[in-house]
């Protein structure tokens, strides 16, 4: 479907890098490519304590108070308000 980058500067760990200076802990793409691409640039980066990444449904589904079956989803429903709320007081 797509060739992979060849050379030790490759685009999803750049743009990772960028996202990490904003200081963001939640990042949300609206493709599966993105979001596979940032992953692995969270996992190259060894971040993936610190980011989450989510898809915008899921950031939706988690800000209207909807759970899935993933026993997952109460702690990123608290790790989704908790940014929220952080964001809104900075």
């Amino acid at each position: 479907m797509w060739m992979e980058e060849q050379n030790n500067d490759r685009v999803n760990v750049r743009r990772t890098l960028q996202l990490i200076q904003t200081g963001a802990t939640t990042l949300a793409t609206a493709c599966p490519f993105c979001m596979t691409m940032v992953r692995d640039g969270i996992k190259s980066q060894s971040k993936e304590d610190e980011i989450k990444n989510y898809d915008v449904v899921e950031v939706l589904a988690l800000a209207m108070g909807i759970s899935g079956s993933a026993p997952s989803d109460e702690a990123r429903t608290e790790e989704v308000a908790a940014s929220s709320q952080a964001s809104s007081s900075a």
